[in-house]
């Protein structure tokens, strides 16, 4: 669990905090497509009616006080985060890595790629993980240029900052999955604070321009 949560971590903060180069224009569909997972958390976040379907705990519900942002379409700054196929089955231990049958292989690469946000977010404890999962909005597009697994980090100036984890499947269809990364500040000083438990991981760092 541990190496879980470094990973993640780690991740995270390389994202956030490494020297980045303009993304090429395959990138535009994911941009875009990730605007529209915000504006879906976006609602969620604000409806009281949604989220007391799912509970009425206030210890649970005050963890989304203010994660909404006014304008999803303006975010301050999106990152993207790739990582290594060989990193991703890296957080596996060798010997259960080294059994997972090739045709399994992709899936699970998408699978662990997905979970990145929800690691992150059950870092803060029961409650927050419990929160972030009421607000977990999903969608399929066609990309026809994009192909693996990434992430894309959006921030903004008043609310969470938003995780969305894009995964290409067969016939050009991508998933993408998204939530609130919770407890999480755009800050950069926040984020600073977050670095003395990090260490070296190879990813690819690009910030993302419409």
């Amino acid at each position: 669990m541990k190496k879980w949560i470094a990973f993640f971590l780690m991740g995270t903060m390389l994202l956030l905090g490494g020297c980045s180069t303009k993304s090429d224009a395959k990138s535009s569909s994911l941009y875009s497509e990730g605007i529209e997972i915000v504006s879906q958390l976006k609602e969620m976040s604000e409806s009281e009616g949604y989220l007391s379907a799912f509970t009425m705990n206030d210890s649970v519900l005050k963890h989304l006080e203010g994660t909404a942002v006014s304008d999803p379409a303006q975010p301050t700054a999106v990152y993207q985060l790739t990582i290594p196929d060989d990193k991703i089955l890296g957080i596996l231990d060798s010997a259960a890595a080294e059994s997972i049958p090739d045709s399994l292989r992709p899936m699970l690469k998408a699978k662990l790629c997905a979970a990145v946000p929800t690691q992150i977010n059950a870092m803060g404890g029961s409650e927050v993980l419990a929160a972030s999962s009421l607000c977990m909005a999903s969608k399929n597009f066609l990309c026809e240029d994009f192909t693996g697994n990434t992430l894309y980090l959006y921030l903004y100036e008043d609310g969470a900052p938003v995780m969305v984890a894009f995964s290409a499947n067969e016939e050009h269809i991508v998933s993408a999955t998204g939530c609130y990364l919770l407890g999480i500040s755009p800050d950069e000083e926040a984020i600073s604070s977050l670095k003395p438990f990090l260490s070296e991981l190879s990813v690819e760092i690009t910030e993302v321009t419409p």
